[in-house]
């Protein structure tokens, strides 16, 4: 399942959790909700869903001096998802993917074992040309 996350918080936690202090250090403030009807807590949020995020207001409110912060809910992925009927989908296949994986470490013995086999056979044909000056 990749892409999920946790977000099983209550909104007023939530809020609590995000306190900070004014640039003076003065005193602790609280985060104001934007769209705080999208929150919905869950154990489980698939990266279609919309998860709280903590922005200043700069990003909203630019010709204003920044008051604090806010929490906003903005979906983790937006994309639509693709489907079979969608020509633009490229439709991988299982040698695509394989590339991808990583080796498993029987594989791996197996084609060191080859290489050496061929080595040895190798050796017993012909002496290589490096081993030939060194022992002159």
């Amino acid at each position: 399942m990749c892409g999920r996350i946790s977000c099983h918080l209550p909104r007023d936690v939530l809020t609590r959790a995000c306190a900070y202090r004014n640039r003076q250090g003065e005193r602790r403030r609280l985060p104001e909700w934007r769209d705080a009807d999208k929150y919905c807590p869950s154990y489980n949020k698939s990266p279609r869903s919309s998860s709280p995020v903590l922005l200043s207001r700069l990003h909203f409110e630019k010709q204003l001096k920044a008051r604090g912060c806010s929490h906003r809910m903005l979906q983790w992925l937006a994309r639509n998802s693709p489907t079979k009927e969608d020509p633009k989908t490229p439709q991988k296949t299982e040698s695509d993917v394989r590339q991808f994986l990583p080796k498993s470490p029987s594989s791996v013995k197996r084609s060191s074992a080859v290489l050496l086999e061929q080595w040895l056979k190798q050796e017993k044909e012909e002496e290589p040309v490096a081993k030939q000056l060194h022992s002159e």
